[in-house]
Parts: C-alpha cells; sequence; structure tokens
C-alpha cells in the first residue's frame, strides 16, 4: 500500500483528501474510462488548443469539412456552468478557470468558486474525503435554481 500512495502522490500532489481506503479503488479502476483517443484530446487541450478532436488533415476534412479541427464555441452554451477548481490542483490551474469563466456567455455563468484548501487536489473532486461537501453539494443547489429558473 505504501507504494501505491506514493505512486499516487506523484501524480496528485503529497497533500491529498483521499484516505488511504481508496487507493485500491483507484488503482483498480485506472485506467479505465479512458483510452487513447481521450488522452490525445486532453494533451490539445494542455497545449492551450480548445476544440474538436484532432484528427489531423485528412480525418478533420472527413470529420468535419475542414483542414483543421474546429474551435469549441462556447458563446453558445445555453446550460448552467458551475466552475469550481482548487489552488493544489496541479492539472488545472485558477488562471485556467478564470479564462474558462470569462469566455462564457453571461446566460451561462451560475458560479465560479476556488478551493484554497491546502489538502484538496484534482483527483479530490472525485475521490476526496470532503467532495460531498465541497463539490457535490455545491453542484446539486446550482443545477436546482438553474431548474427553478
Amino acid at each position: 500500500m505504501r507504494y501505491c500512495m506514493q505512486l499516487y502522490n506523484l501524480f496528485y500532489g503529497p497533500n491529498t483528501d483521499t484516505g488511504p481506503e481508496s487507493i485500491p479503488v483507484y488503482f483498480n479502476q485506472l485506467p479505465g474510462g479512458t483510452s487513447i483517443k481521450i488522452l490525445n484530446h486532453a494533451a490539445d487541450l494542455v497545449r492551450g488548443n480548445f476544440r474538436k478532436y484532432n484528427y489531423y488533415e485528412e480525418g478533420n476534412i472527413k470529420h468535419y469539412g475542414t483542414p483543421h479541427a474546429p474551435v469549441y464555441d462556447i458563446s453558445r452554451l445555453q446550460v448552467p456552468v458551475h466552475v469550481v477548481v482548487s489552488k493544489q490542483d496541479w492539472a488545472t490551474t485558477e488562471a485556467d478557470a478564470i479564462n474558462l469563466w470569462n469566455h462564457l456567455p453571461p446566460r451561462s455563468r451560475y458560479e465560479l468558486r476556488t478551493i484554497d484548501l491546502d489538502f484538496f487536489t484534482h483527483v479530490d473532486f472525485v475521490f476526496g474525503r470532503h467532495a460531498r461537501r465541497l463539490i457535490y453539494e455545491p453542484l446539486i443547489k446550482t443545477l436546482n435554481k438553474a431548474i427553478e429558473e
């Protein structure tokens, strides 16, 4: 178990809200739910390309009718968006979250919130012991508010 925790901390940082009891569940699922295509798209996003999946020139022409993958037009969103970022997240920065927020249409901006805790990292949004209180309950309130409007 110690080696699993060390590997886990290498990717997500040493200060995590995930309890050791969740580590076997995490490693049992990894890398389930993903694919090379998803990893390629994520890498494209990390490079700052907020666009549809890049099939490269020939594939893009086939899928999109253009040699380049189209950029996502988030100004057309009409759903409530609840953006939450953690200052300890190694995968997404607060600047990324603010940039996304600033590009959302006003009708979609429901909440932008930063979790400023030393122990809450990227993976804690799913596996953290406090995810229910910090993420899920506020998100449900946002969704209920949107339904009422």
